[in-house]
């Protein structure tokens, strides 16, 4: 197993990293923006820097969140918006379920039905490997997972809402046709159902519109993949992670570079979050990510648990539960 650290050879600390990548993609600020804000902390860190920072980490940053992701209901919305590439005009297409729960996104160059297709079948994909993932990480373990198979992938699936757009129709043709969408799932064009993505749409405009479009398609998929990541973090999707809570949000995001899937996966289930955001978050960061060290607070008094960042991710979490349990 390789466990090279995913900071390596950079010339800032992982902390600075994710706070500059995280609050980019959280909040509405262009990238000078976010030097002037280092600067008034005493960090010199160019704003070209941080743009390398969220093209490296922003992809990274959603592969590792996936398998943390809750699972979506069987009512779909599905709409597209627009962004700016090289000043010209692409599709997002977007997909929430009836609560507002982000489904899936893909930027598309053109609007029609071979590209309406291409989105649902990427989304029945990601909403099966989704509601696997959000087992019990006994079952997981008892019950290996398959390769995802697109005819029991949308078992769950009842109706997905459009608008009027004429590319769904055909495009849901065809898939029922080839046998990846069941004949059982309704269509349904009904513009006023689909407020909610409407509205959730504003979310993702809101963070293109300071840096005023993007120049080419391969940079703004990594940093759309990055705002739709953080924007599923911030409406709670991610098991153990609560709506709202901002200091779980991003102890999440810091443990999710320090611990293995399988390793967090655990953690979260043992409700361990807790001991990562007790603490001042710039001394959490950077014990999490620089020693390794978790924090507890019981009664009014303090203890911390500190490990050799030498032992794997495996071994550092057996450790954690081996003191919890001798405590207790």
């Amino acid at each position: 197993m390789n466990n090279q650290s995913p900071f390596k050879w950079r010339h800032f600390e992982s902390e600075i990293i994710l706070l500059c990548v995280r609050w980019y993609l959280r909040y509405s600020l262009s990238y000078r923006d976010l030097e002037e804000m280092m600067l008034e902390r005493g960090l010199h860190v160019d704003h070209s820097t941080i743009y390398c920072w969220v093209q490296h980490y922003a992809p990274e940053l959603e592969k590792r969140c996936r398998p943390h992701l809750k699972a979506c209901n069987d009512s779909w919305r599905v709409d597209e918006t627009y962004t700016k590439v090289k000043k010209v005009w692409v599709y997002l297409y977007r997909a929430v379920d009836s609560e507002g729960n982000t489904l899936e996104f893909l930027l598309s160059p053109i609007r029609g039905a071979a590209a309406a297709k291409r989105f649902f079948v990427k989304a029945l994909h990601s909403t099966a490997d989704s509601a696997s993932q959000a087992r019990p990480v006994e079952e997981q373990v008892a019950q290996p997972m398959s390769v995802a198979d697109p005819n029991t992938s949308t078992s769950a699936l009842r109706v997905i809402n459009v608008d009027k757009n004429a590319a769904y129709p055909k495009a849901i043709a065809e898939l029922k046709a080839s046998g990846a969408l069941p004949e059982s799932v309704e269509l349904r064009p009904v513009k006023y159902l689909n407020n909610i993505v409407e509205q959730d749409h504003r979310f993702i405009k809101r963070l293109v519109k300071p840096g005023m479009g993007f120049f080419s398609v391969e940079t703004s998929w990594r940093t759309l993949q990055g705002y739709e990541v953080m924007n599923m973090i911030r409406k709670g999707q991610m098991q153990g992670v609560n709506k709202g809570d901002s200091p779980s949000q991003a102890a999440f995001i810091a443990l999710c570079w320090l611990l293995g899937t399988s390793v967090l996966k655990k953690v979260l289930s043992e409700q361990l979050l807790a001991i990562a955001v007790f603490y001042n978050m710039r001394q959490a960061f950077a014990s999490l990510l620089n020693s390794r060290q978790f924090y507890e607070g019981r009664g009014g008094k303090t203890s911390f648990y500190s490990f050799s960042t030498s032992c794997s991710n495996e071994d550092f979490y057996g450790k954690v539960m081996s003191s919890e349990t001798a405590k207790n």
